[in-house]
Parts: structure tokens; sequence; C-alpha cells
């Protein structure tokens, strides 16, 4: 994005461009709590969090601090009251065979996702209101990060329940193609 396009862009636009921003890095977030090594999925996620951070920053005209970004994360992430372990759990529990792996992907697959639409919804208003990176407090934001947070498990877990959805639709399709193939062949 040139600075011309920077400029022209409206607030709405802004604002629409970030949350789809958001929307993006929330669901490849998803997909990389499925990647089944333990600690390398936080990692990963955190990675594409920064991604994130950078892309808004860039929209917003914000100075991007890699280093300081990662430190910010942390804070909300960990600072979560019942959630501040369960990332870390739910990659752990990746090592149990079979079971372990199934309930630590789709587990740290959904919390990875609602913690980057809860630090992108943070980070969004913070930069519509002004603030920088430098000014960012995590304490005086905790409690709509965690309102973030669980709007974006709603999110994330409506996102899974479309996805079975969808695969359950396709099995029945396959279902109904069979039985009007079979229908045909005995008719013929």
């Amino acid at each position: 994005m040139t600075d011309k396009e920077k400029k022209e862009l409206t607030q709405v636009e802004r604002y629409q461009k970030a949350s789809r921003a958001v929307r993006k890095h929330t669901f490849i977030s998803m997909g990389i709590g499925l990647v089944p090594l333990p600690l390398v999925d936080l990692a990963a996620v955190t990675g594409d969090q920064l991604l994130m951070l950078g892309e808004l920053s860039k929209l917003y005209q914000v100075r991007f601090y890699k280093n300081l970004g990662k430190s910010l994360i942390s804070s909300l992430v960990y600072g979560l009251a019942a959630n501040s372990t369960t990332g870390i759990i739910a990659s752990i529990f990746k090592i149990v065979p079979y079971v372990g792996t199934v309930l630590g992907m789709t587990t740290m697959s959904l919390y990875s996702g609602a913690a980057t639409h809860a630090i992108g919804r943070v980070f969004i208003r913070h930069f519509e209101s002004g603030g920088t990176f430098l000014d960012f407090d995590p304490d005086l934001i905790r409690s709509d990060f965690e309102k973030e947070f669980k709007d974006g498990e709603k999110i994330v877990a409506d996102k899974h329940k479309d996805d079975k959805d969808s695969k359950e639709e396709k099995k029945a399709e396959k279902k109904v193609e069979k039985k009007a193939e079979k229908k045909t062949e005995k008719k013929k």
C-alpha cells in the first residue's frame, strides 16, 4: 500500500480493512493450532499474531515494534485469569498419542483463534483512538480483552461448527448421489 493509498482511506475503510485482517489472522491461527507439534504451535501462533499487528500498524500508520509486540501479546494472553494456561496445556497435551493429540489440536485451534481475535480487536480500538505501541497498557484494557476473547470463542466455535456442518452436508450429498447412481444402474 502506497502512502497515497493510505491517505485516501477513510476511517471506515481503514476499520474495515483492519477487521478483515483480524478475521484472516484469526482463522490462520486456528489452522496453526492444529499443528501436532507441542510448543511449536505456540511459537507459530505468536508469529502470526505479530504479523497481524504489523498489518494493523501499517494501516494506522503506527510504528511497529516487534519485541514490544511480543511482550504485549504475552501480557494480554497470559493475563487471562481462567485461560492463562489453556494454550500451553493444549499444546503439551498433544504429546499424548491419539486422544491427547486430537483434543490438544482442537483445543489449541479454538484457543489460538479466540486469542488472535481478541488481540486484533483491542489493538484496532487502541489505534483508532490515536494510540501507539508505546502507550498501549495491557492492564487498562484487560476487561475489554477478556470480553473480546469471549466473543472470539463464539466466533471460532461457530466457524468450527460450520465446518462440521459443511462436512456432514457433503457426506449426505454423496449418499444421495450414490443412491441415484444405484437406481440408474438398476434401471439399465
